[in-house]
């Protein structure tokens, strides 16, 4: 019942459920070690965090959670117990990943929980194996470290191809880390084995919307702009209301960054338009505000393509769009102006 727990939504956690069935699991075991004890109570603190993190809630919890972590490793730091350092530090990942945005903290976390998995010598389940791997991969993608989150994927899927395509979460970020890295046939390869039958289903879902996204934005890098415009369509007749805000900003830059690339200059700036009314009609929150700078990104380079020179803050400007996840949507920004 403590594992069940534990992983409530967020909505529906509740901690002091989640300490009680901790102390109910122990009590339940004929016998338990030190290890065992400080690894349930590990597992409860990375799920915390994580909710703590994920409601807002995490700044009232942190001295709290730090002063906690401290004293676990004072008891465990210096003892071979890897299946509690294991969980140990995956409980800083979830810190790191969720709160802080430091991906050299979290980084070296996973690096740290990956080497005590190891030294676990099979005490642990293999599918916390394949979740510190893939979080490594993605956080040396947020991290910029592009070469290494591709290397990482592809180790994952050539030893736990059955695991990681049961969520089709992992085939869609080795397809979007690849197109990142420029290895299109692979990422293009991955997405056709895995991805694309999701296409032809009659289910809508935020996944296949996210899918026919980066189909196109595949094709638009290697050039193929009637087929990524196919996807593009079909994108667009998803209703608003099936997709997250965030999801219908990206689909916008995508649908825009088309027309500029294909040198529609007249329905690029109508589509701009349209797009930055749309930014200014929603809440001032800090995703809209990052997200409308690539279409500040894209009226530059429209009016660039119209004859006029580039603001002398322009590279300054295009930084963030060359780091983390963004690459993705900056590659199309530098292929605007080669």
């Amino acid at each position: 019942m403590f594992h069940h727990v534990r992983r409530f939504p967020v909505s529906e956690y509740d901690d002091e459920l989640s300490k009680k069935y901790a102390k109910k699991y122990l009590k339940s075991l004929s016998s338990f070690t030190e290890e065992d004890e400080a690894e349930i109570w590990l597992m409860y603190e990375f799920s915390r965090v994580f909710i703590f993190a994920a409601s807002g809630k995490m700044k009232e919890h942190e001295t709290a959670f730090l002063a906690t972590m401290k004293k676990w490793w004072g008891k465990i730091g210096d003892k071979p117990f890897p299946r509690a350092q294991f969980h140990y530090h995956l409980a800083f990942a979830s810190y790191y990943d969720f709160y802080t945005g430091d991906y050299n903290a979290l980084i070296k976390s996973l690096q740290n929980a990956n080497e005590a998995y190891d030294k676990a010598g099979g005490a642990l389940a293999e599918n916390y194996k394949v979740f510190v791997i893939t979080k490594l991969a993605k956080a040396h993608c947020q991290g910029s470290k592009f070469t290494e989150a591709l290397a990482l994927y592809r180790d994952a899927f050539e030893r736990y191809e059955i695991q990681l395509t049961r969520n089709l979460f992992h085939p869609l970020m080795f397809a979007i880390i690849a197109i990142i890295n420029g290895k299109y046939t692979e990422a293009q390869k991955m997405m056709d084995s895995h991805l694309k039958h999701l296409l032809n289903s009659d289910i809508d879902s935020t996944l296949e919307f996210d899918v026919l996204r980066t189909y196109a934005v595949l094709h638009m890098n290697k050039g193929e702009f009637n087929k990524a415009f196919e996807y593009i369509e079909r994108a667009l007749q998803f209703k608003r209301t099936d997709m997250s805000q965030l999801g219908d900003i990206l689909l916008r830059i995508v649908h825009n960054a088309y027309f500029v690339m294909t040198g529609d200059l007249a329905t690029a700036k109508a589509t701009l338009f349209r797009n930055q009314k749309f930014l200014n009609t929603k809440q001032k929150d800090k995703m809209t505000e990052e997200y409308a700078g690539y279409f500040n990104m894209l009226r530059d380079i429209i009016k660039h393509r119209e004859g006029k020179k580039l603001p002398d803050d322009f590279a300054q400007k295009m930084q963030p769009y060359r780091e983390g996840i963004m690459k993705l949507y900056g590659d199309l920004l530098d292929k605007m102006i080669d």
